[in-house]
């Protein structure tokens, strides 16, 4: 009798947990079809009250994602990055198989850039602070970018600056940032980064000084070459990031010595990493933007510091550069009440407000270098015409952050398809035909 109730008894508790388990399953998909029929609901809402006098071919990730983007900004900044993150992991992960079935997508040759011997399908990349760990490189070629900057990696890892550290400016579509340079370290990052054959799109690598101040002058230089070396050998191209405002130290490597010594090892370390008959990846360098011309004495003298650094780059051999970094000052105007930026504080700016700043920092470099290297634009590039500008200021290639934080994934897509058409209606055969026509 009592194994038998035993028996009975188990089979009861077994057919409760099966109940269980259907039901959470039966909630799971509720909870799915709520929200995706929320989502469609928004999408179908925002479409049908959206003036035909706007943009109306914002592909569908982004008008999904201008549905979710008011839940998404509920949680704080780097929380949102982090779900972000894993939500891109998880959808690459499911879509590698119909991709690998479907095959690779169509490139428009109207988009293909070719510059140092590095072939891109397209010029819109990820600016380096989208993904610092290299946690996305199998995963780029589904975001639609022709490649992706990986960093800011340091020699040493870095938890960076205390919390909170990055504010959304939504008014001015603009984000603040003193994270400080946290990464887990070119020793960890060094081995998630595919050999060149492997990566499904180019991938640069970004790398800086650790956020330490204790690590200053010839230790400094060392710090940036041990990342070079680690880092170096799977790399499309290399940055050496030296003017990030968002460290205790400041910009350590814009003063002209410092920069010198510093261009002068890594290009020893390159000599040494890379031996003859080996393709050594270019060397490009991020400067920060010119002052606001609203100040014409700091714009000018900023251009003056700029054209001083773009020489001696050039003498030491770096062959392109990358502007621009984020602001430190606030010389721009912004809609965000001004007590609140001061609440904020320091901090890195960047998004729209900053993008005239950078097309004229890419416009200048492009005239100090007569056009014949190549300049990644980066700084508030938000939409086609922001795109667009870019490229004819003297920009080869594009990077977007910020510009996702407020449009989504989707703005790879619909810049690469909105740029395929303002070229071909400017009677451009290519991006490279428009690179630099306003700048000559």
């Amino acid at each position: 009798f009592g194994s038998s109730s035993f028996a009975f008894t188990a089979m009861e508790c077994g057919a409760v947990a099966q109940a269980r388990q259907r039901w959470r399953r039966l909630r799971w998909i509720l909870g799915g079809g709520g929200i995706a029929t929320g989502l469609g609901g928004g999408y179908l809402a925002q479409w049908a009250t959206t003036p035909e006098s706007e943009e109306r071919s914002a592909c569908a990730w982004t008008r999904l994602y201008r549905v979710a983007r008011p839940v998404l900004f509920q949680l704080d900044p780097e929380s949102a990055h982090k779900a972000a993150l894993l939500g891109l992991q998880v959808y690459g992960a499911m879509a590698r198989v119909p991709r690998r079935i479907l095959g690779p997508p169509e490139v428009d040759p109207t988009l293909e850039v070719d510059i140092l011997g590095i072939k891109f399908s397209n010029p819109i990349g990820i600016s380096a602070g989208f993904d610092k760990n290299a946690q996305l490189v199998s995963h780029y070629d589904l975001l639609g970018v022709g490649y992706a900057e990986i960093g800011s990696v340091s020699a040493k890892p870095a938890d960076g600056n205390p919390l909170p550290r990055v504010f959304r400016l939504v008014e001015d579509r603009a984000v603040i940032n003193r994270i400080g340079l946290s990464n887990h370290g070119a020793e960890v990052v060094a081995p998630r980064v595919p050999s060149q054959a492997d990566q499904v799109v180019p991938l640069g690598i970004n790398i800086a000084k650790t956020h330490d101040p204790e690590i200053m002058g010839d230790a400094a230089v060392t710090d940036f070459v041990t990342s070079f070396r680690l880092l170096a050998p799977n790399a499309r191209y290399v940055t050496l990031n030296i003017s990030c405002p968002n460290t205790k130290e400041g910009k350590t490597f814009e003063d002209e010595a410092a920069f010198t010594q510093l261009v002068k090892a890594v290009m020893q370390a390159r000599s040494e990493v890379f031996s003859a008959g080996v393709e050594a990846p270019p060397i490009f360098v991020k400067v920060s933007p010119l002052a606001d011309p609203s100040d014409a004495v700091a714009h000018e003298a900023s251009k003056k510091r700029l054209s001083k650094l773009i020489k001696l780059a050039r003498s030491n051999g770096v062959q392109g550069f990358v502007a621009t970094n984020t602001a430190a000052d606030r010389a721009v105007t912004l809609q965000t009440l001004p007590e609140t930026i001061e609440e904020i504080g320091r901090g890195g700016l960047s998004g729209e407000p900053l993008h005239e700043r950078s097309r004229l920092t890419v416009e200048h470099v492009f005239r100090e270098t007569k056009g014949q290297v190549p300049i990644i634009g980066v700084g508030g590039v938000h939409d086609v015409k922001s795109a667009y500008g870019m490229i004819r200021a003297g920009a080869s290639l594009l990077q977007v952050y910020s510009g996702m934080v407020y449009e989504g994934p989707g703005l790879v897509t619909d810049l690469s398809s909105g740029l395929a058409d303002v070229l071909r209606r400017d009677g451009f055969a290519n991006v490279s035909a428009a690179v630099g026509v306003d700048a000559k």
